[in-house]
């Protein structure tokens, strides 16, 4: 009698769990690497759009967003470099 996790795999693998494990799909090299560059592109943005508070073209509502931005885009460049 099947568990309810082994009727799972059976029914959504037909061919077997092993089989499924050995042909997983990774990211391929070239997709990796522009997710990578768009990611450390995006965050290098946001670690200097608080710097844009010294102008008076700034709404004053969105600064109180700024730090978020700024732990945001390090936490985009990491991730942007972990990828690379």
């Amino acid at each position: 009698m099947l568990t309810a996790y082994q009727a799972i795999i059976t029914n959504f693998f037909p061919d077997g769990f092993d089989t499924f494990t050995a042909r997983r799909v990774l990211m391929d090299k070239k997709t990796k690497t522009q997710l990578s560059i768009g990611l450390f592109i995006i965050g290098i943005i946001m670690l200097f759009i608080p710097y844009l508070k010294s102008f008076d073209s700034i709404v004053p509502g969105i600064s109180q967003y700024f730090s978020l931005m700024f732990y945001l885009g390090l936490l985009l460049i990491m991730i942007g470099y972990y990828l690379k």
